[in-house]
């Protein structure tokens, strides 16, 4: 096993002893045993930052509407004159149509992936308390069945 592997594996155990608690547990309490038991290194946290500024950048992009109150950014891929593809964002007035492409075939497949997860989360709520919960479409047994 290469040491990235294993210092993943390290952290993913003391991650999960840490916040072992059978009542529910805030992200901020988190963090807060996590910050007791010193899990981050200085790496760690400079990575956070740069993490926490893109995502700061993305949700930006996704609160910046237009008149008709949609995103002017969207995700697209750009392929570069050597073939590099290239994930980013654009101004959705600047699309052609393979961005328009891209973009719509980006959230179907978010669409599915969400239909696939309440589906899971439905039928492990009917088998744990034999609850049915009314979902918006079809409850599949077989949860691809739903996104189909």
């Amino acid at each position: 096993m290469n040491s990235a592997k294993m210092h993943d594996k390290m952290a993913r155990k003391v991650f999960t002893e840490t916040l072992r608690s059978k009542d529910f547990i805030s992200t901020k309490q988190a963090v807060e045993l996590l910050e007791k038991k010193a899990f981050w290194t200085n790496d760690d946290i400079d990575d956070a930052i740069q993490e926490w500024k893109e995502t700061f950048v993305r949700r930006m992009m996704r609160k910046i509407k237009d008149g008709r109150g949609r995103p002017i950014f969207a995700n697209v891929q750009i392929t570069d004159e050597e073939g590099e593809v290239t994930q980013g964002y654009m101004q959705q007035a600047l699309f052609d149509i393979q961005h328009y492409n891209y973009t719509i075939q980006f959230h179907e497949e978010r669409a599915r992936h969400h239909i696939k997860e309440s589906n899971e989360y439905a039928k492990d709520l009917k088998s744990r308390y034999d609850v049915q919960y009314e979902l918006a479409f079809p409850l599949a047994e077989d949860a691809d069945e739903a996104v189909a």
